[in-house]
C-alpha cells in the first residue's frame, strides 16, 4: 500500500484507477488491470476504507 499526496493524486492519470465509495466491498469487484484504488476516509475513525484496503489487497508474495 502506498500513500500518497494530494499533489500526486491530483497528477495522475485516471488510467487503471478505481474510486471506490465506502459501501462497495472490493472482493465483488474484478480488479485485473487495476493499478490504484482510491477509497473514501470521512473520519479518522472511519474503519471503512481499512476493511476495505484489507480486501482489496493482494495475498503476501502475489503482485497484482
Amino acid at each position: 500500500m502506498n500513500i500518497i499526496s494530494s499533489q500526486e493524486h491530483q497528477a495522475t492519470s485516471h488510467t487503471g484507477v478505481l474510486t471506490l465509495a465506502n459501501d462497495v466491498d472490493p472482493r465483488t469487484l474484478q480488479l485485473s488491470g487495476i493499478r490504484r484504488i482510491d477509497l473514501h476516509f470521512p473520519a479518522f475513525t472511519d474503519g471503512r476504507a481499512y476493511s476495505q484496503a484489507f480486501f482489496a489487497a493482494p495475498p503476501p508474495g502475489l503482485c497484482r
